[in-house]
């Protein structure tokens, strides 16, 4: 956009001021509500987690009946993925910004 023609950009500004000036403030005012309430659905059955310390401290949101595995079935995987001819473990690094909004 920065590299278009001012011409271009003109006509890209008064396009959107055009579609801006058909809203009135019942319009804008509820589609903010409409966000926030979304926005609130959203967070409802989750619950924020913290993880790391200082600099590296970095929040979950996950949903609230999340649980971690019960400490009977560990050595069950553990040995089960040993004993495993084929492995495979998978690594998301793309967590943490793609939390938002999905819930894990």
């Amino acid at each position: 956009m920065i590299n278009e023609p001012a011409e271009t950009q003109t006509a890209k500004f008064l396009h959107d001021f055009e579609q801006l000036k058909k809203w009135t403030l019942a319009d804008w005012v509820d589609d903010w509500l409409s966000d926030l309430i979304k926005a609130n659905n959203q967070t409802l059955n989750t619950r924020i987690i913290s993880v790391g310390m200082g600099k590296t401290t970095r929040l979950f949101r996950l949903r609230s009946d999340f649980q971690l595995l019960d400490h009977t079935i560990k050595p069950k995987i553990v040995k089960a993925y040993r004993n495993a001819k084929n492995r495979v473990i998978i690594l998301d690094n793309k967590v943490i910004p793609s939390i938002y909004p999905r819930v894990l």
